[in-house]
């Protein structure tokens, strides 16, 4: 399928150099040193050609999965299309729009990613009580996928003092994409009122 583009203002244009045995058709995602960039006509190996380091393209979907706005998205060369999971490259973009479970394509902001994921959140009564009453509290990044780190704190509301000994725990399944942060013993427990401070990184 030719990947449609979309102009934005902030597309760049560079001459990149295909230095692999294969050519690369128009409209291919191809990984550089300094991320992605999408080729403007077909590239043979050994030769020089265009490619966008930025805007918005359509890429191939498969079906069976609903993507969110927002949500960071990979790219999946064996199928030629998106991957809703990481690959072990960096993020191809970022959904410009939501997709529903039967969509075939996909809007992809390129080389945009997520910010990190922060918040400052209160813990309530219930999940004070959770985990064996040493507290547990769910925070969802919103982008539907695992973040790689999770930095956090949690600071008791009525003194002010940073507790420690907690267990951070990345969810799958379908709670892809939060983080759950719990107590792991007597005296380490989360306490309501207590102040979480949370920040994620892709």
């Amino acid at each position: 399928m030719k990947n449609q583009k979309r102009i934005h203002p902030d597309e760049h244009i560079l001459t990149w150099s295909n230095q692999s045995q294969d050519p690369v058709a128009s409209g291919t995602p191809v990984l550089t040193n300094s991320g992605w960039g999408v080729s403007h006509g077909l590239i043979a190996a050994g030769d020089s050609g265009t490619i966008y380091r930025g805007g918005g393209f359509e890429f191939a979907k498969a079906t069976g999965t609903a993507v969110v706005q927002g949500q960071p998205l990979w790219w999946d060369g064996d199928n030629s299309r998106v991957s809703f999971t990481p690959t072990g490259t960096p993020p191809l973009g970022t959904a410009a729009k939501d997709a529903a479970t039967d969509d075939t394509v996909i809007d992809v902001d390129l080389n945009r990613v997520p910010a990190p994921a922060a918040t400052r959140h209160t813990t309530t009564a219930a999940e004070a009580a959770a985990n064996s009453g040493n507290g547990q509290v769910d925070i969802d990044t919103g982008w539907g996928v695992a973040p790689t780190s999770a930095p956090l704190q949690v600071r008791a509301v009525t003194t002010g003092r940073i507790k420690s000994g907690y267990d951070v725990e990345i969810l799958g399944a379908g709670d892809v994409g939060k983080v759950r942060i719990k107590g792991v013993a007597a005296g380490t427990q989360i306490d309501e009122g207590d102040i979480v401070e949370f920040v994620a990184h892709l």
